[in-house]
C-alpha cells in the first residue's frame, strides 16, 4: 500500500526510522587487492580510519539505521532501537521575492548502549578479545569522517508486509556528531543539501596559488606565473586578477600568459610586484541565468546532476527548463566574478536581481527553482477549503506589514568590477514605484527594495525593468500570511500554489472568498498524523497573460476559455469591451 493511501486510512500506526551512510570499504582484508597483512585479530573494519592498505581502498557506503528506543523491530527490518525523545526537524523555508530562503535541518538524539560486536565487525570471527565500549564510541572512532555524508529521515507508517512505500524520505548531509558523554546521549545535526554550498565551503573562482615572478609595469603584455607549474592551475585563455587590475589574456603556455589587454572591466592599470598574487576570474558572457545556477551548484559545486532537475534540452524539458523557457528565457548575462565568492552569495544575488527562488525539496532531493511570476491560466492549484481539509480550528491569518514593496531602484551595469557596490559604481538606474501606494490615503508610507546588481549589463535594461515591475505588482499590498494545520491525507509541498477558502478570508460584503497562497514551509506537527503550513499570499495586482496566437479572434467573440489563457489589448479606457479589467503581458 502507498504512504498516500495508508495516510488516508483509519488506525494508521506512524513510526520514524533514521539512517546514516557512512563509508565503507568494498574488499576484503587481505584479499586482493588489498595487501594488508596484520595478525590475525588485527584486521581492519573496513572503514576508511582502520584502513591499513590506503592505495587499495575501494569506497563504498554502509547504511546504519535507527529508531525510537520505544518502538518494536518490524521483521525483518535491521534497526537499533535507540532514538529517545523528539526529532527536531527544522524545515526549509522559501521567501518569496528575497532569494534564497531558510535551509532545512534535523536533530536525532539516541542514546548510546554497550552490545557485541557481531554485526558492525566483518571479522568480528577471528577477533581474539570481545569488543570493548559502547556503540556510538565505537561506530564514530572507526568513521571520523563523517561531514557531508548522507542522512535519511524516513516517516512513514508501520504494516504488514514491511514495505519502505509507506514512508515519506528526507535527505540531509550529516554536520555534526556530538558525544557520547556522561548522559550517555549522542546526537546526529542534519542539514539539507544547500549546506554543501555554504560560502566557506564552495567560493567561485576556486583561490589561485599562482604569484608575479617578477614586477609588472604598466604596459607589459606578457607575465610569467611562479612557482614553476603552476600554469596548469589557470584557463588557456580568459582573465585575471593583480590587486585593483583585472587583466584579460588570450594564451597561456605553460607558466607563461601573453597576449594580454590591461585594465579590463572598468579597472585601473597598474604597476605590480613580484610576489604579488595572481588570480583566475571566472568570466560568464551572456549566458542564460538558470544555466549559471546550474554551474554554481554542479559544475563549480558538489551537487550531482541528479539533484538538479535540468536538461538545458527544449525538446526534452524538465522543472529548470520549463522556468527557463516560460519566464527567463532573456535573462542572459554578462558578468565577471574576479575575487573567490561564496556560492551562497552568489545564488542569493542571482535569485533577488532575476526574480525567482530556490529551495531544497528534501523530500525528493532536489533542489528547485521557481520565477517569482503571477500563475498562468493552466497553473497546477490545489483547492482547500475548512469543511474537507484544514483541521478545525487551526486558521491564524495576519498582514505581512514587512513584506510591502512601493518602490525598487534597481542600480546596474557596474562600473568598476574590482570595486565595492557604492551607487556611483553604477551607470543605470531603473526606479519603479507603486505612487499610489506612498500617498496617506492608503500605507502613507515610502517602502524601498534597492538591488545593486554585478550581473546586469547595459544590454539589461528590459530585464531590470522585468524583475522591479514584478516585485512591485506582487508586494505593493501587504500579502497575508496564512498558518493552518492539515491531515497527512491532504499533505503538501513547499512551493505549491493553494486557493484557501475559509470564512476568515472576507471580501468587503463580509462573504467568504478564496484566496491564492504558495506554500512556504511545512512543519511536521504530529508525526504521521498532521502537518503545520505557512503559506504567503501570491495574488498579483492584474490578470497576466502570454500574447496569443494569430488565430485567436476579437475580444468580443473569442472563448471564455482563451480569455482565460491569452492577453488582448484593451480599449483606450484601459478596460476591456465587457468591462473587464485590461490584460498585463507576461
Amino acid at each position: 500500500m502507498a504512504y498516500s493511501a495508508i495516510a488516508d486510512s483509519v488506525g494508521r500506526q506512524p513510526i520514524t526510522v533514521v539512517e546514516i551512510d557512512l563509508d565503507y570499504c568494498a574488499e576484503s582484508y587481505g584479499v586482493s587487492p588489498c595487501t594488508a597483512s596484520a595478525a590475525t585479530g588485527g584486521e581492519c573494519y573496513n572503514t576508511r580510519r582502520s584502513c591499513q592498505d590506503l592505495a587499495n581502498w575501494n569506497g563504498s557506503t554502509q547504511t546504519y539505521r535507527f529508531i525510537d528506543q520505544s518502538s518494536a523491530v518490524p521483521p525483518g527490518v535491521d534497526a537499533l532501537p535507540c532514538i529517545t525523545g523528539k526529532i527536531t526537524r527544522t524545515p526549509m523555508k522559501i521567501e518569496p521575492g528575497k532569494g534564497l530562503g531558510l535551509r532545512g535541518s534535523v536533530k536525532v538524539k539516541l542514546r548510546d548502549f554497550t552490545i557485541h560486536d557481531r554485526a558492525a565487525d566483518p571479522y568480528h570471527a577471528t577477533r581474539t578479545a570481545e569488543a570493548q565500549g559502547t556503540y556510538f564510541g565505537r561506530l564514530i572512532a572507526r568513521n571520523p569522517f563523517y561531514v557531508g555524508r548522507t542522512l535519511r529521515l524516513r516517516t512513514g507508517y508501520i504494516a504488514s508486509p514491511w514495505d519502505w512505500a509507506n514512508f515519506v524520505t528526507r535527505t540531509y548531509v550529516i554536520e555534526d556528531i556530538s558525544g557520547p558523554g556522561s548522559d550517555g546521549m549522542v546526537t546526529i545535526t542534519g542539514k539539507t543539501v544547500l549546506k554543501a554550498l555554504d560560502d566557506d565551503r564552495v567560493r567561485i573562482p576556486s583561490p589561485s596559488n599562482g604569484e608575479l615572478s617578477a614586477s609588472l609595469n604598466t604596459t607589459a603584455t606578457t607575465f610569467t606565473l611562479t612557482p614553476s607549474g603552476i600554469g596548469s592551475e589557470y584557463d588557456s585563455s580568459g582573465a585575471v586578477r593583480i590587486g585593483g587590475e583585472i587583466i584579460t589574456y588570450t594564451t597561456l603556455t605553460g607558466d607563461v600568459i601573453s597576449g594580454a589587454t590591461r585594465a579590463q572591466w572598468g579597472s585601473e592599470v597598474k604597476d605590480h610586484d613580484a610576489a604579488d598574487q595572481v588570480q583566475q576570474c571566472k568570466v560568464y558572457s551572456s549566458v542564460n541565468v538558470v544555466n549559471i545556477a546550474y554551474g554554481i551548484l554542479v559544475t563549480d559545486g558538489p551537487l550531482s546532476a541528479s539533484q538538479v532537475p535540468f536538461n538545458d534540452n527544449p525538446g526534452s524539458p524538465d522543472e529548470w527548463d520549463d522556468e527557463k523557457a516560460n519566464w527567463l528565457s532573456t535573462y542572459n548575462l554578462t558578468a565577471i566574478i574576479s575575487e573567490p565568492t561564496g556560492a551562497n552569495k552568489l545564488l542569493a544575488e542571482l535569485s533577488e536581481q532575476c526574480g525567482f527562488n530556490l529551495w531544497e525539496d528534501e523530500v525528493n532531493n532536489l533542489v528547485k527553482l521557481k520565477a517569482n511570476v503571477p500563475d498562468l491560466a493552466n497553473a497546477a492549484v490545489t483547492d482547500l477549503n475548512e469543511d474537507a481539509h484544514i483541521i478545525e480550528k487551526s486558521i491564524k491569518l495576519q498582514d505581512n506589514q514587512k513584506s510591502r514593496i512601493s518602490r525598487v531602484l534597481f542600480y546596474y551595469d557596474k562600473i568598476d568590477h574590482t570595486s565595492g557596490d557604492d551607487i556611483e559604481n553604477f551607470r543605470a538606474l531603473y526606479v519603479a514605484i507603486d505612487a499610489n501606494s506612498e500617498t496617506d490615503d492608503e500605507y502613507g508610507s515610502e517602502r524601498a527594495r534597492i538591488i545593486k546588481s554585478r550581473w546586469m549589463d547595459s544590454t539589461n535594461s528590459a530585464e531590470a525593468v522585468a524583475t522591479s515591475g514584478r516585485l512591485i505588482n506582487r508586494f505593493a499590498v501587504p500579502q497575508k500570511i496564512a498558518r493552518f494545520r492539515v491531515d497527512a491525507k491532504d499533505a503538501l509541498e513547499p512551493g505549491q500554489l493553494v486557493n484557501l477558502l475559509c470564512k476568515f478570508l472576507q471580501d468587503t460584503s463580509g462573504a467568504s472568498v478564496s484566496k491564492q497562497f504558495q506554500v512556504t514551509q511545512i512543519s511536521e506537527r504530529d508525526t504521521g498524523h498532521s502537518f503545520e503550513i505557512d503559506a504567503l499570499g501570491s495574488a498579483y495586482a492584474g490578470l497576466y497573460r502570454f500574447v496569443g496566437p494569430d488565430t485567436l479572434n476579437d475580444y468580443d467573440v473569442e472563448s471564455d476559455a482563451n480569455k482565460q489563457s491569452y492577453a488582448f489589448i484593451a480599449l483606450d479606457t484601459g478596460l476591456m469591451s465587457d468591462g473587464a479589467s485590461a490584460y498585463q503581458i507576461v
